[in-house]
């Protein structure tokens, strides 16, 4: 019997994470493969174990986002009511950003980030087209090029949108 402490598992979490090209989600394609080396031998993880990994690994990034916007919050005086607003925001985040087929830590955190920017339905906000055009166009089937296009065309519109003071607003003001 391997018994695994609570910090190893987080390293653990955190390993499968960075060995998967940071994905949140992680895939099994056959159970007990044999994916992370121990000493000499490798530790055979089965899919009901990579489910507990995954939760823990979505769990340490949630942690993360909810301290960085939690710190965000604070620096640009934005009025949350309180850290259980901002948790579910960020948990809300994640969910809906899976929904547009993001699952790599960049592309969430940045769909996250917008949604603390522009509101929670800046994806389907009919204010903001770039947004909802570029998250539903079928033909981008890679999420980073989604995410970068999504970003171009969100600097675009603050550019649009600041008048005269274009580079400057957007240096101030975009997200990530």
């Amino acid at each position: 019997m391997l018994i695994i402490r609570q910090q190893q598992l987080d390293q653990l979490a955190k390993g499968l994470l960075k060995n998967d090209e940071e994905n949140l989600v992680v895939e099994v394609k056959e159970p007990s493969v044999p994916i992370v080396p121990i000493d000499r031998g490798l530790l055979c993880v089965r899919a009901e174990q990579m489910k507990v990994l995954q939760a823990k690994a979505l769990c340490n990034f949630e942690d993360e986002l909810f301290g960085y916007f939690k710190k965000k919050a604070v620096s640009m005086s934005w009025t949350v009511d309180g850290d259980k607003a901002i948790r579910e925001t960020v948990q809300s985040g994640i969910n809906r950003a899976q929904k547009y087929g993001f699952t790599k830590r960049g592309p969430v955190r940045f769909f996250v980030e917008l949604l603390f920017t522009f509101g929670s339905e800046f994806d389907t906000d009919p204010l903001l087209p770039w947004a909802e055009g570029v998250l539903n166009n079928e033909s981008i089937k890679d999420q980073v090029e989604r995410a970068g296009i999504l970003r171009e065309a969100m600097l675009e519109y603050l550019a649009e949108m600041s008048g005269g003071r274009g580079k400057e607003f957007v240096r101030r003001h975009a997200p990530v």
